[in-house]
């Protein structure tokens, strides 16, 4: 039988008049008289007028008159929108469950199998099939993670270690004391970069700057993907997914564990004697990672995603069951690390015994799997491929201590994490807006006007060093857009979300710290897009944008009753936003502009400075200063709309860099985003190009790939230097190689044939000659076209220590003096 699913609206009571009366009788009041006589009243709010049998029935709020004659009602019925407008809360405690046996776990899953799977026969014959192996785990021999050529364990000359920077950049992280990891670390005294071109990771000494040279390179196998560093305490930890190739097995169902994560620890004290102190591979590519302390905690998941030999329509969950192994279905991982001295180690590696423990077992039994599954119905009608999730912590301090685990069948979208607890989020989609059926005993969070073809499944974790404890879990309509969207302050969790159902909209939800929701703002600015938020203390800052860029600033200090408090309405938008200090926020975003169809599309990549003051009030000048030199009608609207109910808020300075198509992977990575403090100085990666819009509208006329400096204050944003790794006069060459073809091609004449009957046919020129091979492009242009076979050049990464800055790209690494012109004093070539 099919369930449908029906909105539970929340409606206000309504108190009618003569239960006021019995109040008043109640308490000695003068009474109101109830004799049956007909008492016309209108509602203020729709002017309905409508007779009542007393005037006890009139409801609260219902305006007496004498008569309903010449009063007119609103022609326009609001009752649907009114009710998409009022919010739903279904709130009933959930907790993840816990499978209670093997057999348990197998039933469950041959059922969403059978529910999922039955539509999608596959051919017959042999499927691949991974087993978690022991020589899988320990193929150092093909796999080995070399030092300069060496075997994996370090050799070299001595290296003196101990001089560092007074004042150096690190990772730019959104949680005080939560690293992220990165391309990139420094201690104040080494670089460690990992070269995606030369697949190694780099040691260089940094400082003092006089002394910079490359000390080390580990070769990276080529079976690692998109390999990031941490760096603690004397540890390079360096993490990546890692593919192997499946080996084929004549079995009935498959489990794709080719996907693992890698996670290796290096020694580093002593650079010259480089030792791995742990190699630990995991099931599941990685999904996002975090260090607290000296515990390293790895998010990695893999769908479960079974292939049936002969499967066929309509195949029984009793077979489904039969040929499943649980044995291969559960995440295991592989663990390595250096036993302690005196003890007899375990691996060995082309005929040799090393210092080595090997520990090879399940990440969770069946028992210990904890999930939340959606119900069967959603499960038959919307489909659901689940992912085993595996949370993994490392004690980086201790290279004895065991690996511990913790598996969760879900999903991962994105995590946050605060010095006490992990939240792990999931998109759940469907395929029309309201199919969404919570699971049974689940609490939802679900705005009827923000029902989604997208909402979020959090689940909380406390973390305490190794420990990783299931807390509780929630849903709120629609998606955050990226960790920033949430945050954490006085144990209650913060999340804002998109929804695009029945109208754009962004919402922010307070939940407490048994994910119940205490607070809300809802429909924030409907029909613009969620572009940017940053939580800074009790405030919230959260960037919207259509045609112009929304920027609020929400009171969270209340968490039962957060509150819009100020607005500014600017042209373009920004992407990240970050502190600059207690009245004042920098904005990293884009310009925009109106293309050909009427439409907004960036022009340029902005940085902006906006104000925050608490002690005064907002003006037309603050809210609405800048849309006059944009939009005329726009601004008008703006004006209408100025509150000096609410604080002062406003564009103190901004700066655009670069035309259309112009961008920066800071926008969407804020990890690289280098802000020297102390010199007021931003430094970040960026691909600026300019168009001729007035003849050739997709002609690039100039372009810049490299660093900006930008110098940030109150009174101006100014660009400082551009520093670039691409060598003009090498590429000018280049392309006058490759443009001597197109010039022979232009100079061929036309030929021209005699038709029959008479006359003459000349073809046109269909020759294709590239706009940076004309006479008068620069040699910007012929970069900008021809940059992506030349990505080595590009920079990657910022740093500086003390008065000196570092640009890296995968080629090389210069070195600029700030106080002297950015004046290039050094340069490194990455060799091994």
């Amino acid at each position: 039988m099919k369930r449908t699913l029906l909105p539970l609206v929340v409606f206000a009571t309504l108190v009618p008049v003569h239960a006021l009366a019995q109040e008043d009788a109640d308490t000695g009041s003068e009474d109101v008289s109830c004799i049956q006589v007909i008492q016309p009243a209108v509602d203020p709010e729709t002017n309905e007028c409508r007779e009542f049998s007393t005037p006890c029935d009139v409801p609260e709020g219902w305006e007496p008159v004498s008569s309903c004659e010449g009063v007119e009602e609103d022609f326009e019925d609001t009752q649907l929108e009114d009710l998409e407008g009022r919010e739903i809360e279904r709130e009933i405690s959930v907790r993840m469950q816990q499978f209670s046996s093997c057999d348990d776990f197998k039933d469950r899953m041959a059922e969403i199998f059978a529910k999922t799977y039955q539509y999608y026969p596959y051919p017959r014959g042999p499927v691949p099939f991974v087993d978690f192996a022991e020589d899988d785990a320990l193929d150092f021999d093909d796999e080995a993670i070399e030092t300069n050529g060496a075997d994996g364990f370090g050799r070299g000359g001595a290296v003196s270690q101990g001089v560092k920077a007074e004042d150096f950049s690190d990772t730019n992280v959104q949680v005080l004391g939560v690293d992220e990891s990165e391309r990139i670390k420094t201690d104040g005294e080494f670089i460690y970069y990992y070269n995606e071109h030369a697949k190694s990771v780099f040691i260089a000494r940094a400082f003092p700057t006089d002394r910079v040279e490359i000390i080390r390179s580990i070769k990276i196998p080529d079976s690692f993907y998109n390999p990031e560093l941490y760096l603690r305490n004397d540890k390079l930890v360096i993490l990546a997914s890692r593919y192997s190739s499946p080996r084929t097995h004549n079995s009935r169902i498959w489990y794709d564990y080719t996907n693992k994560t890698a996670v290796v620890v290096y020694d580093v004290s002593d650079i010259s004697d480089l030792k791995i102190e742990r190699y630990s591979l995991v099931d599941g590519s990685l999904d996002r990672s975090r260090v607290i302390g000296d515990t390293l905690y790895v998010v990695s998941s893999n769908y479960i995603s079974p292939v049936l030999k002969n499967h066929t329509r309509g195949m029984s969950v009793e077979d489904i069951r039969e040929a499943m192994d649980e044995a291969r279905i559960l995440p295991h991982y592989a663990d390595i690390h250096r036993t302690a001295e005196g003890q007899t180690g375990e691996l060995k590696v082309n005929n040799k015994t090393l210092p080595y423990s090997v520990e090879i077992d399940e990440a969770a039994s069946c028992d210990e799997i904890e999930y939340l599954l959606p119900d069967d119905e959603t499960i038959e009608e919307l489909g659901f491929t689940p992912r085993m999730v595996t949370i993994s912590t490392i004690d980086l301090s201790d290279a004895q201590s065991s690996i511990e685990t913790k598996a969760v069948l879900g999903d991962v979208s994105e995590i946050y994490m605060s010095l006490e607890n992990l939240y792990l989020t999931t998109r759940v989609y469907t395929s029309t807006p309201g199919d969404f059926f919570c699971p049974e005993l689940a609490r939802c969070i679900l705005p009827i006007g923000g029902f989604s073809t997208t909402n979020t499944i959090i689940h909380k974790f406390s973390v305490d060093e190794l420990e990783v404890d299931y807390e509780a879990s929630a849903f709120v309509a629609g998606a955050p857009l990226n960790q920033y969207s949430m945050n954490e302050r006085n144990g209650n969790f913060q999340i804002i979300t998109s929804v695009w159902h029945p109208e754009r909209a962004t919402h922010l939800f307070v939940l407490d710290e048994n994910l119940e929701k205490i607070g809300s703002v809802t429909d924030i600015a409907p029909g613009e897009e969620f572009k940017s938020s940053r939580y800074i203390g009790d405030k919230l800052y959260l960037v919207t944008f259509r045609a112009i860029d929304p920027l609020f600033v929400i009171d969270i200090a209340d968490p039962s009753d957060p509150e819009i408090i100020g607005e500014l309405k600017i042209p373009g938008f920004s992407t990240y936003l970050h502190p600059y200090d207690d009245n004042h926020l920098i904005g990293l975003g884009y310009d925009t502009m109106e293309n050909q169809w009427g439409g907004t599309q960036t022009a340029g990549v902005q940085v902006s400075l906006y104000e925050i003051d608490y002690t005064r009030s907002e003006t037309a000048e603050s809210r609405c200063g800048a849309l006059q030199w944009v939009d005329d009608v726009r601004y008008e609207e703006c004006l209408d709309d100025v509150d000096p109910s609410r604080i002062y808020v406003a564009q103190k300075t901004s700066a655009t860099f670069g035309g259309r198509g112009s961008s920066s992977e800071v926008l969407n990575n804020p990890r690289l985003f280098v802000w020297n403090a102390s010199k007021n100085l931003l430094f970040m990666p960026v691909e600026l190009s300019w168009h001729d819009d007035e003849f050739e509208e997709y002609r690039i006329t100039d372009a810049f790939f490299g660093t900006l400096a930008v110098s940030v204050t109150p009174a101006r944003i100014a660009e400082e230097a551009r520093i670039t790794h691409f060598d003009s006069a090498d590429f000018k060459q280049k392309r006058e190689e490759e443009c001597l073809e197109y010039s022979e091609r232009a100079t061929r004449e036309t030929q021209c044939v005699e038709i029959i009957g008479g006359g003459t046919y000349c073809p046109d020129k269909t020759d294709y000659i590239p706009p940076y091979c004309y006479a008068d492009a620069p040699i910007e242009t012929y970069i900008a076209q021809q940059r992506w076979q030349y990505r080595q050049y590009m920079v990657t990464r910022n740093l500086y220590f003390d008065d000196t800055l570092f640009v890296v790209s995968d080629d090389h690494m210069t070195l600029h003096d700030m106080d002297d012109d950015y004046e290039r004093v050094d340069a490194l070539e990455w060799k091994q």
